[in-house]
């Protein structure tokens, strides 16, 4: 079927404002893919990766203080100085666990929820641990600081290595997907480019055919009539 000449402009003009449509449409849903990438980065993954080294060094602080109070011993002084930064600790964890509870719901990785969830198990014996430990160097006993230095060892820091490990696991899983959302932006950021590139290109091309076709139809007609 031969196309006459507003026909061929019509298609010509058609195909551009379609490249267009398509053009603007691919870089809304990138921008779109980006921007959910991002969120799960900055709102969801580095606060739970930021709130994970917290717990593990309010953890520690906890094992610090609590040898300390065994160290003291039957010294009052010492030990409830070292028993009040111990308790502060303590509550430095719950704030922690309440900070990536709130983030929990969001997490993709099953796993990672069922890692804190025995971190919760884990803390309460952890703590009753510790404290029993601390208790038992106050006694009159000689050799009681002795002895709960070595419960301490024996019960708490076991305890308190297994919690460290579960946290390691789950920092670990996120350290993960923070990078795979590093990737993922740069490669929806190079195929934005590139289908921006190649739409604008081509309708560039398009463009350039049909104005020259039109002005040697227009320069065609001309001659014709003055012919």
């Amino acid at each position: 079927m031969k196309l006459t000449l507003g026909k061929k402009l019509g298609l010509g003009f058609g195909v551009i404002l379609a490249l267009m449509v398509f053009s603007s449409s691919m870089a809304y849903l990138k921008s779109a893919d980006m921007s959910q990438s991002q969120d799960r980065a900055l709102d969801i993954r580095v606060p739970t990766l930021e709130a994970a080294k917290d717990l593990q060094r309010d953890l520690n602080q906890t094992q610090s203080k609590g040898r300390q109070a065994v160290l003291a011993g039957a010294q009052t002084d010492r030990r409830e100085a070292a028993k009040k930064l111990f308790d502060g600790a303590w509550s430095a964890i719950e704030k922690d666990i309440a900070a990536m509870g709130e983030l929990a719901p969001k997490w993709t990785v099953q796993a990672n929820r069922d890692h804190l969830d025995e971190i919760r198990k884990q803390l309460p014996l952890l703590r009753a641990a510790q404290e029993t430990a601390m208790n038992h160097a106050t006694g009159g006993d000689r050799d009681a600081v002795t002895k709960a230095g070595n419960e301490f060892a024996d019960q708490a820091t076991p305890a308190a290595e297994a919690i460290k490990t579960s946290l390691g696991t789950m920092m670990d899983s996120f350290v993960t997907l923070v990078d795979q959302n590093k990737e993922e932006l740069k490669a929806d950021s190079r195929s934005l480019n590139l289908t921006m590139a190649v739409t604008t290109f081509v309708a560039l091309g398009i463009g350039i055919f049909v104005a020259t076709f039109l002005s040697r139809r227009i320069t065609g007609s001309t001659q014709s009539i003055l012919a």
